[in-house]
C-alpha cells in the first residue's frame, strides 16, 4: 500500500502545508481533515491516537492534515497522516520503496528530521526523481519540503514545492484544486522567508482557483482567506486584512457553527485584524470569547489552549494590561510543560513573550532570564540554521545587553546574524530585530569609546 504523510512546520509563522490527496481517494476534493491553528498543537496533543470526531471538507487552518485512517503525530513537530489506498498487490521493488517511505514517516514522527530526509530522498531516487510524475513522487516531494522546513532550510523547501507544482500542473493542469493547494503551500514557505508579496500573490491565485472550483462560501475558500488576511497584514494593508478576515470568519462560522473550535481559530485571525486597525478593545473582546469557548470544550489545563492564551495575552498587552498578560503567559507555560515538558513547539515563543512583558514592566533580570530560557528550549528542539534559534538568540542578546553583559550580547548577535542572513529576507521580523540589535550594540560601542 502507498504510504502518504503530511506535515507542517512548528511555529505560528511556519508552514501550514497540507498533503495533496491521492488520486485513488474517491472522496476528493472533500478529503477528511483534522486541523489546528498551529502545527505544534496538532502534533503534541493527539499523538498516536485515532481521530474519531472528523468533519468533512473543513481544511481552514494553518495546519491541515489529510487522513484516511489514523493520525500519527510527533512531540517534536508537525502532524503526520497516513493514508492507505486499495490497489493491486505491490511488487518487490514497490515494497522496498514503501518501506523507505514508512521509515521516513517514522523518523519524522520521532523528530529525526535528517533521517526522514534521507529516506524520502531515497524514495525519490527510486521513483526516478522529481520528473517521475507519480502520485507517490508528488506526495514525497511535499513530505521532503516539510522535513526541510523543520530543519530550517526554507530555500530547499521552496525548491521542492516548485517541483511539486510542476508535477501537479503536468498531471492535473493549472485550474485543478490540487494546483491551488501547492500554491497555498508555497505561500506558506514564502511567509517563513519574509517574502510577503510573493505570499500574497500566490494566495490570490489559489483563491481564484478555489472559488471557481467550488463557490465563494466554500470552506476551502475560507481556509485560503484566513492565510490571505495574514498576508495583507504583513504588507501593511490593514483595511483589506480586516475585510478578508471578516469574510473568512463568516464562512467558517457558517460551515462549522458559532462555537466550533475551527470558528474560534478564525475568530483569532479576525481579532488580530481588528488590532492591526487600531481597535484593541474589539481584539481583546474576540480573543477572550475564543478562549472561553475553547476552555469550555477542552478544559482549563488542555495544552491546546496554549496558542489561544498567547493570543489573548497579546491582546491584553495591546490594551495596556501587562499584569494580566503576564498571568496568561505563565499559565500557557504551565499547560505546555505539564503535558509535554520542554518539547512543546510554542514554548520558545511563550518564554519570549513573557520576557517581553518583563521588559514592559522594567524588570530587566527576569526579562533576560526568560529570553535565556527561550533560547535553551529552541536549541533543544531545533537544529541547524533554524530561524527560531536565530530569533531566540536575538532576544537573548537584547536581554544580555539590558543587563550589562555586552560581550555575551555581541557573541549571540553574531550567532544570530549567521542564521538570519541565510534563512530569511530583510523584510522578515527576525531580520528587522537583528538590525535593531546591531544598532544598539554599535551605539553601546561608541559610548564605551568616549
Amino acid at each position: 500500500m502507498p504510504y502518504f504523510i503530511c506535515s507542517s512546520a512548528a511555529c505560528r509563522s511556519a508552514t501550514r502545508c497540507f498533503l495533496l490527496p491521492s488520486i485513488h481517494d474517491p472522496q476528493w476534493p472533500f478529503a477528511r481533515v483534522f486541523s489546528s491553528s498551529t502545527p505544534s498543537l496538532l502534533s503534541s496533543i493527539v499523538r498516536g491516537q485515532e481521530i474519531r470526531d472528523m468533519r468533512w471538507a473543513t481544511p481552514f487552518m494553518r495546519c491541515t492534515t489529510l487522513v484516511g485512517g489514523t493520525l500519527l503525530t510527533s512531540n517534536r513537530g508537525s502532524g503526520v497522516a497516513r493514508r492507505f489506498c486499495k490497489i493491486s498487490p505491490p511488487s518487490g521493488d514497490q515494497l522496498a520503496v514503501e518501506e523507505l517511505h514508512k521509515a521516513g514517516a517514522e523518523a519524522f514522527e520521532r523528530g529525526d528530521f535528517r533521517h526522514a530526509i534521507r529516506q524520502w530522498e531515497a524514495v525519490m531516487t527510486a521513483k526516478g526523481g522529481a520528473n517521475a510524475g507519480s502520485v507517490l513522487a508528488m506526495n514525497c516531494l511535499n513530505n521532503l519540503a516539510c522535513a526541510y522546513g523543520e530543519v530550517g532550510d526554507h530555500k530547499r523547501k521552496l525548491q521542492l514545492l516548485k517541483q511539486s507544482l510542476q508535477m501537479v500542473k503536468d498531471v492535473y493542469g493549472e485550474n485543478h484544486p490540487q494546483y491551488g493547494m501547492v500554491l497555498y503551500n508555497m505561500a506558506c514557505a514564502y511567509e517563513e522567508m519574509g517574502q510577503y508579496q510573493e505570499m500574497e500573490d500566490l494566495l490570490l491565485h489559489s483563491l481564484v482557483i478555489h472559488e471557481k472550483k467550488f463557490n465563494p462560501l466554500h470552506p476551502k475558500v475560507g481556509r485560503v482567506l484566513l492565510l490571505l488576511a495574514d498576508a495583507h497584514g504583513h504588507l501593511g494593508k490593514h483595511e483589506v486584512q480586516l475585510q478578508v478576515a471578516e469574510r473568512a470568519f463568516n464562512i467558517v462560522r457558517r460551515h462549522c457553527g458559532a462555537n466550533h473550535m475551527q470558528s474560534t481559530h478564525a475568530m483569532l485571525t479576525l481579532a488580530r485584524a481588528h488590532g492591526a486597525n487600531g481597535n484593541s478593545f474589539r481584539r481583546l473582546q474576540l480573543a477572550q470569547h475564543a478562549y472561553e469557548i475553547q476552555e469550555g470544550k477542552l478544559g482549563a489545563m488542555n495544552p491546546q489552549l496554549a496558542l489561544t492564551l498567547l493570543e489573548l495575552a497579546d491582546a491584553c498587552g495591546a490594551d495596556g494590561d501587562h499584569h494580566r498578560r503576564k498571568e496568561l503567559l505563565e499559565r500557557a507555560i504551565e499547560v505546555q510543560k505539564r503535558a509535554f515538558g520542554s518539547q512543546h513547539t510554542l514554548l520558545t515563543r511563550t518564554y519570549t513573550a513573557l520576557g517581553d512583558v518583563y521588559g514592559d514592566l522594567n524588570d530587566k533580570e527576569n526579562q533576560a532570564s526568560c529570553y535565556r530560557e527561550a533560547l535553551e528550549v529552541a536549541r533543544q528542539r531545533y537544529e541547524g540554521n533554524h530561524v527560531i534559534i536565530g530569533t531566540a538568540a536575538i532576544k537573548c542578546a537584547f536581554g544580555y545587553l539590558r543587563t550589562g553583559r555586552v560581550n555575551k550580547a555581541k557573541a549571540l548577535a553574531e550567532e544570530a546574524r549567521g542564521i538570519i542572513d541565510v534563512t530569511v529576507t530583510e523584510n522578515h521580523p527576525a531580520a528587522v530585530e537583528l538590525r535593531a540589535l546591531l544598532e544598539k550594540l554599535d551605539v553601546n560601542s561608541c559610548k564605551e569609546q568616549r
